[in-house]
C-alpha cells in the first residue's frame, strides 16, 4: 500500500487563517493525505512606526499614505458586513493550528532589502529535505526562490488569488470589484522562479461580490475547496498535471491603490447601493420575470415576435419548460407570488397563440422553481428545484398536467439547483448546479452525475467535477435538441446583475471521464426596451419558450404591483 501524501504548510506563525485552518482538518479526515508538519518562518518582527519608516524611504509618503488608507478602508468594511456576512467576519478569525498539526519546524528565510523575496540557507534546506515531504503547500508571506521550490518531491502549491492572464499583484480581489468585473478568479500553481508565472494546475472564478472585502473572503472560501480536490489527484496519481501552458503577460503589475482610487470605489459602491435602496424602498421598483412563447422551433426563435403569457396578479412567472403531450403543449412554469415571497409550479395550455392557465401542478411549503420535466417507461417526471431542503427530488405525475406526487430524493444533503436529467448514450445524465458551501452561490459551478436508472439514488460522480467553475456558463437554463445532438443552455450573469443573459452550448463529449461543449449563440434581451435580462429558453420542436425581466412598481403601502415598461 502506497504511503499517504505528504504535506507541510509554509506558514508565517501558529495562529492561521480560516482557510488554511479549514484545510488542516479536512485533511486529518483523508486517509491519502498527511499534513505532517507546518514550517514556521521566523522573520523579523517591527513595529507599526518601523514599518511606516521603512515604507516611507523605499516608496515615499503618498504610499504610506494609501497604506494607512486602505487599512482604515478595510476595518470600516469589515464592521459594516459582519454581522450580515458571516464569511467576512470568519475572514479574521485567526487560530493556533497545534491541536490539528502538532508537529513543526522553524525556518529562518534569507530576506531580500525590499523584504519581499524569501530563499533559505542550506541548513534550513536539508532539515526540511529529511522531513522527506511529497509537497509543500504555501500559506504564509514571501516571494519563494531558490532551492526551496525543489525541496519537496512535487514542489511548491500556492495560491493566486486571481486570473493570472488578468490581475498580478495585490491586493486580492479588490480591481476585479473596482473594474466591476463580472468574475473573480483564482489561479493554483506550482510555483517556479517566474513570479505568478508557475505551473498551473488549476483555475477558475466565481461571481464577483458587490464589496472588496466580501469579494475576498467569497474567493478564499470557494477556492480552497479545489486545492483539497487537487491534493486529492496528486494522492491518487502520484503526479502533477499542468493545466495549460505558459503565454505573455501583458498587463501592469498592480499594486495598493492610492489614495484617488480608493475614495472613487468607496464613491462608486455609495452610489450604487444608494441607488439600489432608492429603486426599492421610495420608487418601489423590483425585478420581474415574464414568460413568452413563439410557436416556431428554437433555431427560427425571433424573440420580438414572441407573445407574452399574463402574470397573475401580484405574481410573476419564470423558468418555463414545454411539454407536449396528446397533441396539445402545456408550459410548466415557476409562479413566484410576492405576498408568500415563495414560488409554486403552474400549468398553461397553448393553443392556437392562446394561453389558457390550467392551475397549480405542485405545491409545497417552501420555494419551487425550475420545473424540469423527462419521461421514463411512459411516464411523466419532473425535477423542481426546492429551495432550502437540500437534496434534489422527484416527483412523478399521477394525473396530467396537475396532479403529481414525490417519488424519489436521488441525492441528500446536497444544495443544489437547476437540475436536469436526460438520457444519452445508454446512460442517464444529471446536469446540475451545486454549491458546496453555504449555499449562497448555484451559479459558479457545474457538475455531472450518470445512473443507469433515473429514479435510483446510485448516481455516480463525473471524474471531473465540477466539469465547469465559471458564473458566465456554468449555470443550466435549459436544454434543447436537434435530433441526437444536445445543447445545454445556460445563464450569463453581469456585475451586480442576475440573469443578464443565456448562451446556447452544443455538447461535444459526455462519457463518465469526459464532457466538453462549445457555445454557439448568446441571447440578450434587445427584443425589448422593457426588457432588462434573460435567463432560461426551452423548446419542444413545436413552441419555443423563453422568459426576460422587467421593471415593477408597486404601491408602497398595498405592496401590490403593476407593471411598469421604463
Amino acid at each position: 500500500m502506497n504511503r499517504a501524501l505528504k504535506i507541510g504548510l509554509i506558514v508565517d506563525s501558529r495562529n492561521v487563517s480560516p482557510y488554511v485552518m479549514d484545510l488542516a482538518k479536512w485533511a486529518r479526515s483523508q486517509r491519502n493525505i498527511d499534513i505532517s508538519h507546518v514550517l514556521i518562518q521566523k522573520v523579523e518582527r517591527v513595529s507599526g512606526y518601523q514599518r511606516a519608516i521603512r515604507l516611507i524611504k523605499r516608496q515615499g509618503i503618498c504610499r504610506l499614505s494609501s497604506a494607512v488608507v486602505f487599512a482604515l478602508l478595510t476595518k470600516a468594511e469589515l464592521v459594516l458586513l459582519r454581522r450580515r456576512y458571516r464569511i467576512v467576519k470568519d475572514h479574521f478569525q485567526y487560530e493556533a493550528v497545534d491541536s490539528i498539526i502538532s508537529d513543526s519546524l522553524s525556518i529562518t528565510p534569507v530576506v531580500s532589502e525590499t523584504g519581499n523575496i524569501f530563499q533559505y540557507d542550506n541548513d534550513d534546506l536539508e532539515k526540511i529535505r529529511a522531513l522527506d515531504f511529497d509537497l509543500l503547500i504555501r500559506c504564509g508571506t514571501g516571494i519563494l526562490r531558490g532551492e526551496i521550490l525543489s525541496v519537496a518531491k512535487h514542489g511548491i502549491v500556492s495560491f493566486h488569488h486571481a486570473d493570472n492572464r488578468v490581475y498580478r499583484g495585490s491586493p486580492p480581489a479588490f480591481w476585479e470589484v473596482f473594474y466591476r468585473d463580472e468574475t473573480t478568479g483564482f489561479t493554483l500553481q506550482q510555483l517556479t522562479e517566474d513570479l505568478d508565472g508557475g505551473n498551473v494546475l488549476a483555475r477558475g472564478c466565481f461571481t464577483t461580490q458587490p464589496t472588496y472585502l466580501l469579494n475576498q473572503a467569497n474567493l478564499y472560501l470557494r477556492s480552497n475547496f479545489f486545492l483539497k480536490k487537487l491534493l486529492c489527484d496528486i494522492a491518487s496519481t502520484n503526479t502533477l498535471i499542468y493545466l495549460e501552458s505558459s503565454y505573455p503577460y501583458d498587463g501592469k503589475l498592480f499594486t495598493r491603490p492610492n489614495v484617488w482610487t480608493q475614495i472613487r470605489y468607496v464613491c462608486r459602491t455609495m452610489v450604487r447601493f444608494t441607488r439600489t435602496l432608492i429603486d426599492q424602498k421610495i420608487f418601489c421598483r423590483r425585478d420581474s420575470w415574464n414568460v413568452s412563447f413563439a410557436t416556431t422551433n428554437w433555431h427560427k426563435l425571433v424573440m420580438r415576435q414572441s407573445k407574452r403569457i399574463p402574470n397573475p396578479r401580484n405574481h410573476f412567472l419564470a423558468d418555463p419548460f414545454i411539454i407536449r403531450n396528446n397533441a396539445t403543449d402545456y408550459c410548466f412554469v415557476e409562479d413566484y407570488d410576492y405576498a408568500k415571497n415563495l414560488a409554486a409550479i403552474s400549468v398553461y395550455e397553448i393553443s392556437d397563440d392562446k394561453v389558457i392557465r390550467l392551475g397549480e401542478a405542485i405545491k409545497e411549503e417552501f420555494h419551487l422553481s425550475f420545473p424540469y420535466i423527462f419521461t421514463f417507461k411512459d411516464e411523466y417526471y419532473m425535477c423542481p428545484q426546492t429551495k432550502g431542503t437540500n437534496d434534489i427530488r422527484l416527483y412523478r405525475n399521477i394525473e396530467f398536467p396537475l396532479k403529481w406526487e414525490l417519488t424519489a430524493v436521488l441525492l441528500d444533503d446536497v444544495s443544489a439547483t437547476d437540475t436536469m436529467i436526460f438520457p444519452h448514450d445508454d446512460r442517464w445524465w444529471m446536469l446540475t448546479n451545486i454549491d458546496p458551501f453555504d449555499g449562497s452561490d448555484h451559479s459558479s459551478m457545474l457538475f455531472i452525475f450518470f445512473s443507469d436508472n433515473p429514479l435510483g439514488h446510485i448516481w455516480e460522480s463525473h471524474r471531473m467535477n465540477p466539469v465547469i467553475v465559471d458564473p458566465m456558463r456554468a449555470r443550466n437554463a435549459g436544454i434543447l435538441y436537434d435530433g441526437d445532438i444536445i445543447y445545454r443552455v445556460s445563464q450569463q450573469h453581469g456585475f451586480g446583475i442576475y440573469g443578464q443573459g443565456t448562451a446556447i452550448n452544443r455538447i461535444d463529449e459526455l462519457t463518465p471521464d469526459k464532457f466538453s461543449e462549445v457555445k454557439v449563440s448568446t441571447i440578450s434581451p434587445k427584443f425589448s426596451p422593457a426588457a432588462q435580462g434573460s435567463h432560461h429558453l426551452h423548446s419542444n420542436g413545436a413552441i419555443t419558450v423563453f422568459d426576460y425581466a422587467n421593471k415593477l412598481r408597486c404601491n408602497p403601502i398595498s405592496r401590490k404591483y403593476s407593471e411598469s415598461n421604463f
